[in-house]
């Protein structure tokens, strides 16, 4: 579109050139008749001296010429008045789904807060973002996906009131304008109307297609009285329905909008992160339940910033969202390889995300940081995520087949909470199942919680690998994970996240473990004080 675009503008800017310089032709000759009547005499009589015309027909002819001219110019205008509305056109429309676009929408913001404001009126901003939309994409093509992007429109479009204005923003969102509204409360039924609609699936090409969507609305004057405050308000809204488990409605409110400060606060420190140098990394031991010994450490990612500590929970996800994660992962990677090789015999477990398994390049990436560290590919432990598994299956498949030629060793983080397949765990030759530590955490006093735990450890046991409890935070958990074989065990009963500083004095305080007097091996807690060095 942007092509066609600068197209139209060039050919516009082409036609007034050449019509300037016909104007200026057509005054100066005009002028020239007008000023000098000689030299309309001396016209006249060259016709007379060579041809028969009679004055009358002199002027018949100039009449002719003019209304030639008169229609030229009539014509001319009404091209080029063709080519500015489709220039127009294509500067506020969408051209996959002909709705008007994101700078429409900011336009038609603009007069009804206008008019709002001198009417005392309100109105809703409801932003719709499909869900799982790029799975579409990955799965079909893009073509597929802007065929199903038409049909969300049209059927949208079918469900709105004559008085709301229907706006693609980009993507998979769009955004409804509710003019008109009496109150909040009458969102709900127009809303409700756009679910309806768009649960059925969409026919597209051979494809039959399921989508959902989640949607957020913010309403003029008490969430913002700009342009981009409602635009953000509401998306705030929607990413909160998001997270409330999708295919729902959220209406902004206050508490959303500190959160949306701090989001855009934290947007823009992680920008700046890495020039300053604020990231650091901490290890989590993991131990072995019979022997007591340090066998493995799990890197986890700090951030420092501002002399505060971002808790990874609330900028890993901006930074999914931004596109920063894969720099991230990178980094954590390499700093992990390269602090890692103080510390012999010991397993390093770096956590993978799912846009970086994702990468075309990321066997690739491994392969290279593992050359410039020298660290050893055996001693190098990847955890992956189960939905990280299904996102594309095959391309996994050969990930996983080329980082396990290489030495390293693969794993599946918060197992329990996903959608893997055994069939999958078995094709992957996964090493390790780490226990989600909701169920650790719960083991004890929920039955439920209880047996899903002795199941992933059996599982675990049967298929040849190796199970990890994650979220250890008492010695009645510990001993319940031993009692049923559980190989590994992580948690704060043993060790918080240490210090690369801290980490060589623990392994050395879990080589002879204490015996307790019975001849067993009894469990070392480590304080909160011993375990941040």
């Amino acid at each position: 579109m942007n092509s066609r675009v600068h197209s139209l503008t060039n050919e516009l800017k082409k036609r007034r050139r050449r019509d300037l310089i016909w104007l200026s032709g057509l005054v100066i000759v005009a002028i020239g008749l007008t000023v000098n009547i000689e030299v309309v005499e001396g016209l006249y009589q060259f016709t007379r001296n060579h041809e028969t015309w009679e004055l009358d027909e002199l002027f018949m002819t100039f009449i002719w010429i003019s209304i030639a001219s008169f229609i030229f110019i009539i014509r001319r205008a009404a091209d080029t008045d063709q080519l500015n509305r489709e220039l127009a056109n294509l500067a506020f429309r969408d051209a996959v789904t002909g709705l008007p676009n994101r700078e429409m929408v900011h336009h038609r913001l603009g007069q009804l807060i206008s008019h709002a404001r001198r009417s005392h009126e309100i109105f809703g901003v409801l932003l719709i973002d499909l869900d799982n939309f790029k799975l579409v994409n990955d799965n079909y093509g893009h073509s597929v996906g802007d065929k199903l992007i038409s049909s969300v429109a049209d059927r949208i479009d079918a469900q709105r009131r004559d008085e709301d204005t229907l706006a693609r923003m980009g993507g998979d969102e769009f955004v409804v304008l509710l003019e008109d509204l009496t109150g909040p409360e009458q969102t709900v039924g127009i809303v409700q109307r756009f679910f309806l609609a768009l649960k059925p699936s969409h026919r597209v090409g051979d494809a039959e297609v399921f989508i959902s969507s989640s949607m957020g609305v913010a309403f003029y004057p008490q969430d913002g009285n700009t342009a981009e405050a409602l635009l953000r308000a509401a998306d705030a809204a929607m990413y909160r329905a998001k997270d409330q488990g999708k295919n729902q409605l959220s209406f902004y409110s206050e508490e959303l909008g500190q959160k949306l400060t701090k989001r855009l606060e934290i947007e823009h420190g992680l920008r700046s992160a890495f020039l300053n140098d604020e990231f650091f990394l901490v290890f989590q031991p993991e131990i072995d339940a019979a022997s007591g010994q340090v066998i493995a450490l799990e890197a986890l990612i700090r951030w420092d910033y501002r002399g505060k500590l971002v808790p990874p929970d609330q900028f890993i996800p901006v930074a999914e969202e931004v596109g920063f994660i894969d720099a991230i992962g990178e980094w954590v990677l390499r700093t992990a390889c390269r602090q890692g090789k103080r510390w012999d015999d010991v397993k390093i477990a770096v956590n993978v995300s799912p846009n970086q398994l994702a990468a075309p390049d990321f066997v690739a990436k491994v392969r290279r940081i593992l050359e410039e560290t020298q660290f050893p590919a055996e001693r190098l432990e990847l955890e992956v995520t189960e939905g990280a598994l299904i996102r594309d299956p095959e391309g996994t498949h050969e990930k996983m087949i080329e980082l396990r030629a290489l030495g390293i060793h693969l794993a599946i983080d918060d197992f329990g909470t996903g959608y893997s397949s055994l069939e999958r765990l078995r094709e992957y030759k996964i090493d390790k199942l780490k226990i989600d530590r909701s169920f650790v955490a719960s083991a004890l006093e929920d039955d439920h919680s209880g047996v899903i735990t002795r199941a992933i450890i059996s599982l675990a046991a049967n298929m040849g690998m190796s199970a990890v409890a994650e979220g250890v935070e008492t010695a009645d958990q510990a001993e319940f994970l031993r009692r049923y074989a559980c190989d590994t065990l992580q948690g704060y009963f043993y060790s918080k996240p240490l210090d690369a500083s801290a980490v060589s004095g623990f392994i050395a305080s879990c080589q002879k473990p204490a015996d307790d007097g019975s001849g067993q091996t009894a469990d070392k807690e480590i304080s909160g004080a011993e375990a941040s060095g």
